[in-house]
């Protein structure tokens, strides 16, 4: 048992998100495969471990991206509801690996690699398909890789960073698990990045630095191939919402140069962030507002220019905020920050990104992620935006589609109106991802079985039920 933190009042509502999403489509899970017997510990609530100094940086990293450090095995059961015949056997390894940072700096991250629970779907070899999860916390704690197959875990005693106390509990919140299975049970073999600064003595999360996700989805690639023995040719796709939606996006356009040797096939890209500070400023206020203290610490901790200006602007509540944000998982941010206004943690009363938009040098730094965003990608690109949603603005993704299929890309786009039927604005981006899904999986798997061969740029509507 434990003691949830003063104020969860404040935003019971934030947290019943995350159940609302699993009720709803636990029964969407895949057919669980015949496993043997397991050893593990019961997911649905567990208290994380030091996983035998599994995120302890090694003194030696090698220079090259794409390099397996180290693994570690886990098994463990995913739980969506209590029935023991929804009860699914997940093994994998934890790989720590090795990317490149927005620096040039060649530097390890992890993530999680499933074996497939069933046989491949489609046509001919078995996929590789790198996932890039949505915002899960800018916490340590917080990485896909700590609790595969559960959905909700419970940590105490964080590390503490930026000089500020400990979280007393943090609630890890893993609902991607949800759609994980639906890949592992159309026998894809799946890696889930954790994104960069997820492991021990690393700095902050990267927060919506698209340009390093997309990387550590590329190498993500080249370290499962190398791990599995596979050779230089069997195919991959990146998958990601949200914030890995912007993984995907940008990982797409950076792959002909950045990873010519992997054989991207397609990249699904659900509601990216591609323009990061108009999708900053569009949270101001609302129950994801905590979500630009992510941004503001990834970036300001990558970019010396950035923390200059929030250095020297931000108030001491600002300052005291951005330190405990930088150790929360979303349920805890969401608890703890929803529908505040990020003006009261700056010297002028301004928000965050509004005087973050006055200093040409931090905006040097996000329009060099938004030109990595334009490069043409060779893989199929398949990808949605909803004109309703509250987080992600549509024309930023609609531009990008312009760019892209001017210079002769191959896309998909579809538009999916979603107002979430007068629920919560922050549903209006949640709940498409789970209820596109099916669909968006079946165009994924034509694509690498050849049965869907289309080329140049076309558009589509999706008519939600219960819009």
């Amino acid at each position: 048992m434990f003691t949830l933190p003063q104020g969860i009042t404040r935003a019971t509502a934030a947290l019943s998100a995350a159940a609302l999403v699993t009720a709803a489509f636990a029964s969407h899970a895949a057919t669980p495969a015949q496993a043997v017997p397991l050893d593990t510990t019961s997911a649905t609530l567990n208290y994380l471990n030091n996983f035998d100094g599994f995120y302890s940086v090694p003194k030696t990293i090698p220079g090259t991206p794409g390099r397996v450090v180290k693994t570690q095995d886990f098994r463990s059961f995913f739980y969506p509801t209590e029935s023991p015949a929804t009860k699914y056997p997940i093994r994998g390894k934890r790989i720590m690996y090795t990317t490149t940072l927005s620096t040039g700096k060649v530097y390890i991250t992890t993530g999680a690699l499933m074996e497939p629970t069933s046989p491949w779907a489609g046509r001919g070899e078995r996929p590789i398909l790198v996932y890039g999860t949505s915002t899960s916390g800018q916490g340590k704690q917080c990485a896909f890789s700590k609790t595969p197959g559960g959905f909700l875990a419970v940590t105490t005693g964080l590390d503490s960073r930026q000089g500020q106390p400990n979280n007393p509990v943090s609630m890890v919140s893993n609902y991607e698990n949800l759609n994980v299975m639906k890949l592992l049970g159309k026998g894809f073999t799946v890696f889930v990045v954790d994104y960069n600064g997820m492991a021990d003595g690393t700095d902050v999360q990267s927060y919506m630095n698209n340009v390093e996700a997309g990387r550590a989805m590329l190498d993500g690639a080249r370290a499962v191939r190398s791990l599995e023995g596979l050779n230089k040719n069997v195919p991959v796709g990146i998958w990601g919402f949200s914030q890995g939606g912007g993984a995907a996006y940008v990982g797409a356009a950076l792959q002909p140069s950045y990873a010519p040797d992997v054989n991207l096939k397609v990249s699904y890209a659900g509601a990216p962030p591609i323009d990061l500070l108009p999708a900053l400023q569009k949270v101001e206020g609302g129950a994801l507002s905590g979500l630009i203290g992510y941004g503001v610490n990834g970036f300001a901790d990558r970019f010396p220019e950035v923390k200059k200006v929030v250095d020297e602007n931000a108030n001491a509540e600002g300052h005291k905020n951005l330190g405990k944000i930088a150790n929360s998982c979303v349920a805890d941010t969401l608890l703890g920050y929803a529908y505040q206004n990020t003006g009261d943690w700056t010297k002028n009363g301004k928000p965050l990104v509004d005087f973050l938009k006055r200093y040409p040098s931090v905006m040097k730094v996000f329009n060099d992620q938004l030109a990595a965003s334009t490069h043409t990608p060779k893989a199929r690109v398949v990808l949605y935006a909803n004109p309703h949603d509250s987080v992600v603005p549509y024309d930023t993704v609609k531009r990008g589609v312009k760019t892209w299929c001017d210079a002769g890309a191959s896309v998909h786009f579809y538009s999916v109106p979603y107002t979430a039927m007068g629920l919560a604005p922050m549903f209006t981006h949640m709940l498409p991802n789970f209820l596109v899904f099916d669909q968006m999986l079946k165009e994924v798997v034509g694509i690498f079985s050849g049965s869907s061969v289309a080329t140049g740029c076309s558009e589509s509507t999706i008519t939600l039920p219960l819009k």
